[in-house]
Formats: structure tokens, sequence, C-alpha cells
């Protein structure tokens, strides 16, 4: 292996492990937004419009967890597939 398929590999690797981390991030934030929404949903009569905020946002961060999931699947894939390719020139 060249060190320029080193680099490659470990800033590919890297990219990998930073999407990791934004999934995680992004599924905290989803879990904590539909906590809130369900916390406010059982207090109130469900009618309140702070429980629709929230339900809003929980919705649009559960989306962006499916991105960043995504992404981080993708991530790994060209890793991966990098670091078979450099193995089989071995």
């Amino acid at each position: 292996m060249t060190d320029a398929e080193r680099i490659e590999l470990d800033q590919l690797e890297q990219s990998w492990i930073e999407a990791e981390a934004e999934a995680d991030a992004a599924k905290a934030r989803a879990a904590r937004a539909e906590a809130a929404a369900k916390e406010l949903k059982q207090i109130s009569a469900g009618e309140e419009p702070e429980l629709l905020v929230l339900m809003g946002q929980a919705s649009v961060y559960a989306e962006a967890q499916s991105e960043a999931e995504r992404n981080a699947e993708a991530a790994f894939d060209r890793f991966w597939n990098a670091r078979e390719a450099t193995q089989q020139t071995v």
C-alpha cells in the first residue's frame, strides 16, 4: 500500500467516524424532541400550540436522523470499498 493510499484510507475512515458521530447526535436530538412532545401531550389535552411545534420539530429531527444515517452508511461504504481495493492490490 502506498503512502497516498494510506492517507486516502485514513481520510475516508475519519469521514466515516465523523458521519457516525453526526448520526448519533441526530438520533439524540430526535429522541429528545419526541420525548418532549410525548410529555407535553400527556400533561395537556393534546391541543396546545406548543405540542404542534414539538411534533413538527420531532418530525424534522427524525428526517435529519435518517439522512445522517444514510450519509454514515455511504461514508462507510466508500471507506470499505477503498480498503478492499487496496488489499487486493497487495
